[in-house]
């Protein structure tokens, strides 16, 4: 068991920084999913974080707190399998390893908007929550700026502003993130979704829906709070043109100048916000605190030399296929010179 003190519902923002109890708050932790089994993992994760599945993630918690783990990111929150008293089990059990949530507003709750309410009055004053991951790359495969993208970053911004309304009913206040492909210019296009409301060109109603004169109110900053971002690549592939900065810019100058050029730099401007964009980095994007929401690298095919997602082992395919345990050839030798 590990001895940790209980994690505290006070958290804020400043500037680029996340503060608990006042002071700087590091996240260093894992995005969480466990699994039914081996044989299921294909399936939607399920909601495991129940007081019957304790056997499945108890230990897992005080392992996590032991390597020096402070932060969980859930996923597939179902507020119907955690009501009465032990509905929570797994909250208080992270709160007293010292460990603080992410919870999960995932992108099922973009059409169930009132049942994603119900989750932040049942938890919003738990002292394990962190902050509120809403949706989850809803930029995903939708070309820059369609009328899919709009509307997928409209459906966001109108759940950001239900978690916000829920919370300020409460008298609560927690950070709110949207995790996104690696790429910076998604941000522009989440400010953009959010401006009817700030701009005084929204009606109050939304999917037939309607928003408060509360909510209206707040301005297209308000949608949320600390910026995430998803990224992957495989070996053979250029790491994410936003991620590495030594990779993609001559200098801080360079960079700098290639970010103030951005449609995103412009937008942030107009927001007072540092800006940043293409040929820069994550951190030169955005002026908010920064999140890795998950983080990860194709797999490598040794017999093709190169990442390959297909590489990875399939179901029925255990043990593993002759691909992963016998190395290529080495190659031949160059001949010796004249």
């Amino acid at each position: 068991m590990v001895a940790a003190p209980r994690c505290s519902t006070t958290v804020s923002v400043a500037g680029s920084s996340l503060y608990v109890e006042g002071e700087r708050f590091e996240v260093r932790g894992v995005a969480y999913s466990p699994l039914l089994s081996f044989e299921r993992r294909f399936e939607a994760p399920p909601d495991l974080f129940t007081p019957e599945r304790r056997a499945v993630w108890h230990d897992d918690l005080q392992l996590l707190a032991g390597l020096g783990a402070n932060t969980l990111r859930l996923y597939n929150w179902d507020p119907a399998l955690h009501g009465g008293a032990a509905g929570l089990a797994f909250l208080d059990s992270a709160a007293a390893a010292g460990l603080r949530v992410m919870l999960p507003i995932s992108n099922y709750f973009l059409e169930h908007r009132e049942a994603a309410r119900a989750i932040v009055q049942r938890i919003a004053r738990h002292p394990a929550i962190l902050l509120w991951a809403v949706s989850n790359e809803p930029d995903a495969g939708k070309p820059a700026g369609s009328a899919e993208a709009k509307a997928a970053f409209a459906r966001v911004a109108s759940l950001t502003r239900v978690v916000r309304e829920a919370e300020d009913a409460l008298g609560t206040w927690h950070p709110i993130t949207v995790p996104l492909t690696c790429e910076t210019r998604h941000l522009a296009a989440l400010a953009a979704a959010g401006a009817p409301w700030g701009m005084g060109g929204f009606d109050g109603n939304i999917d037939g829906g309607t928003i408060s004169s509360h909510v209206m109110q707040h301005d297209a900053g308000a949608l949320w709070d600390v910026d995430g971002f998803n990224c992957y690549w495989g070996f053979s592939k250029p790491d994410p043109a936003d991620f590495f900065y030594a990779r993609h810019a001559a200098s801080t100058a360079a960079a700098r100048a290639a970010s103030a050029a951005s449609p995103l730099h412009a937008a942030s401007r107009a927001r007072g916000r540092a800006g940043g964009g293409a040929g820069g980095n994550l951190s030169l994007g955005t002026s908010r605190p920064l999140l890795l929401t998950e983080w990860g690298s194709d797999s490598y095919d040794n017999i093709a030399g190169a990442s390959s997602e297909a590489a990875q082992p399939l179901p029925g395919t255990l043990p593993r296929p002759p691909m992963w345990s016998h190395p290529p050839p080495p190659a031949p030798a160059d001949p010796p010179p004249p």
